[in-house]
């Protein structure tokens, strides 16, 4: 019974075994069993490796995090600017102006050679008017009857008289004018302002640290001279003289949270002018990005990275 229900059973093979008597081996035939297997063991391969493969998948979506502030990584050196000179002012469209910014930005003084040459910190809040300390230092005329021309400025209230460079600075910015020639200006020269302004060039400087925006556009300015507002307008007085090179290289410029192995386009930018009245302007264009990782190697499992595009351009400034 069980043979006649096997022996009906294999008359269900459609692919019945010839007899090994009757079969022949060929080298053809090994080629293509060996080719096949090939063939079908890269297949394996690939698949596998496509199963291990991480797939990047890119969404867009609306930033609502504008009242958040973002940080701003910087590390700048100007070779031919000193230190003492140069400060930083931030314009955002929201409105706000913050000028000669106290934050943890830092300058280091740096000689010819762009060495170091102090090894403290000097914090750029508050301190890049060093014009302004040289004013209060220097001696006012003492003879009573004399009065100093203001040079067109707007004098204090209650006096038509600028007896010291302070003053006429000071009538200057109440005018809303540009206070930039020391060396026409017979109290600074009296008071050796003039002098003391020239000493100071010969020196670079490196700008370094981090500060603190809103995510709104905006405009952050590396320049020599000092601020003030005239109304509602935000002046600036640029000194004039050989000091005036802006050649840079940034050494690092990154915005919010740095990761390892992040590109930035920017790192090791460099700039060279020959001697003369330039400004550079960089129009950057900041894109959050959360990055997610799924090997768990990292302490994060998440970051949020700022992608950096940017264009820029030279212009010549008029002394």
């Amino acid at each position: 019974m069980k043979k006649n229900f096997a022996s009906r059973f294999r008359n269900w093979d459609a692919y019945a075994k010839t007899l090994d008597d009757f079969t022949i081996k060929t080298s053809a035939g090994a080629l293509l069993t060996l080719l096949s297997g090939f063939i079908i063991f890269c297949l394996v391969v690939s698949q596998f490796n496509e199963y291990l493969q991480v797939t990047f998948k890119s969404e867009l979506s609306v930033d609502k995090s504008r009242g958040d502030s973002l940080p701003i990584n910087l590390d700048i050196t100007f070779p031919h600017i000193t230190c003492d000179l140069l400060s930083i002012d931030s314009v955002q469209e929201t409105g706000e102006h913050r000028i000669d910014l106290e934050s943890s930005i830092f300058k280091t003084k740096l000689d010819e050679n762009g060495n170091e040459m102090k090894s403290e910190l000097t914090e750029l809040g508050n301190t890049s008017s060093k014009i302004d300390e040289e004013l209060k230092k220097a001696q006012p005329n003492t003879d009573e009857n004399y009065c100093g021309n203001c040079y067109g400025g707007e004098p204090k209230e209650g006096t038509k008289c600028c007896n010291t460079c302070a003053e006429v600075k000071e009538a200057y910015e109440r005018k809303g004018w540009l206070f930039e020639d020391y060396s026409n200006i017979e109290q600074c020269v009296k008071e050796g302002v003039a002098d003391k302004v020239m000493k100071l060039e010969g020196e670079g400087c490196r700008v370094h640290g981090s500060l603190k925006v809103q995510k709104v556009p905006g405009l952050l300015s590396l320049t020599i001279g000092d601020s003030f507002f005239f109304g509602n307008l935000m002046l600036h007085t640029l000194y004039t003289g050989k000091h005036n090179v802006y050649s840079h290289k940034i050494n690092k410029l990154s915005f919010g949270q740095e990761i390892a192995g992040q590109d930035n386009t920017l790192h090791g930018y460099e700039v060279e002018f020959e001697k003369g009245h330039r400004k550079v302007q960089y129009f950057l264009n900041v894109v959050a990005t959360d990055v997610r990782y799924l090997n768990g190697t990292t302490k994060l499992n998440w970051a949020k990275l700022h992608k950096l595009l940017f264009t820029h351009n030279k212009k010549s400034r008029l002394a």
